[in-house]
């Protein structure tokens, strides 16, 4: 019984003990709320819920990451236009059962400086070609910032011409 409880179920449970509710495990609810007579596979609309999230943004990658509302693959475009004119799209894992249906894509390759538009979109692996909307956002890759080993309290910021300007970090 205990290998069917999800990390969401075990966090839910422990909410509703601490704040005087019952113990009712999410998959429990997803059952009993799922009408018996509808394939939900057939009608459901395949979307990102929790929209998209970008992280670990070191060097020249960073890591986005979606959820997907059933069994999808990811797919990311990535632009430094807001029109998308010129982008980069990359076929991202399939978003499973196993991973609460969240695919990750580690993007390498980043401009420095530049601000990255990024996109996400889902295609069902039930219906092939059926596709979510988009969601998405943008970021901005760091300027890389070097210490100047030995002289403590100075760094230097590299600009796009490679020159430096030195800075007080008092």
């Amino acid at each position: 019984m205990l290998e069917n409880v999800t990390r969401r179920d075990a966090m839910r449970t422990t909410a509703a003990v601490a704040f005087g509710g019952t113990m009712v495990p999410e998959s429990a609810i997803a059952e009993e709320s799922k009408p018996a007579d509808r394939d939900s596979r057939s009608t459901d609309v395949l979307s990102a819920p929790n929209g998209a999230q970008v992280g670990d943004i070191v060097g020249d990658r960073a890591l986005i990451w979606s959820r997907a509302s059933g069994p999808a693959r990811m797919f990311l475009h990535l632009s430094t236009d807001r029109e998308f004119s010129e982008k980069r799209t990359i076929r991202g894992p399939a978003a499973l059962a196993d991973s609460d249906y969240t695919a990750t894509i580690d993007i390498e390759g980043l401009p420095r400086g530049e601000v990255i538009q990024y996109r996400v979109e889902f295609e069902s692996l039930r219906d092939p070609g059926t596709r979510s909307d988009p969601v998405g956002g943008s970021f901005e890759r760091p300027r890389l910032i070097e210490l100047i080993s030995g002289s403590f309290g100075v760094e230097t910021l590299s600009g796009k011409d490679g020159g430096s300007t030195p800075t007080s970090v008092a």
